[in-house]
């Protein structure tokens, strides 16, 4: 995507604040993350949680940022979470947002860890 189009859904999820729809928070954080800003990224989705603990793809997103930065417990806690409330939603943001094998992993992974 253009500079440009990255601006825009980024000014449309500051604008937004919490009521910014889940596709739209996928997209702030990929920016995120695309300029170095794991620790707002993270910030963002915590927030979030704070006020909907159950939002899959919220969670499912803190796990991906959580993964980057190398936590790997709170990752694992993250995404087992959004798999257990709805593994059909998990999963779907899975491949929509990795490559095949990082979501082949990452489903295989989180089924493993699911079933501890």
């Amino acid at each position: 995507r253009s500079p440009r189009c990255r601006a825009r859904v980024q000014r449309l999820a500051d604008e937004l604040g919490d009521e910014c729809p889940a596709g739209v928070h996928g997209q702030r954080v990929r920016i995120q993350l695309a300029f170095g800003r794991e620790d707002e990224a993270e910030a963002d989705l915590t927030r979030l949680l704070s006020r909907r603990p159950n939002a899959v793809p919220v969670l499912f997103w803190r796990g991906l940022v959580r993964r980057k930065r190398g936590d790997a417990e709170g990752a694992r806690a993250d995404l087992t979470r959004a798999a257990l409330l709805s593994w059909d939603e998990f999963e779907a943001l899975a491949w929509a947002s990795c490559s095949e094998a990082e979501a082949e992993a990452l489903v295989a992974d989180v089924a493993a860890a699911a079933m501890r």
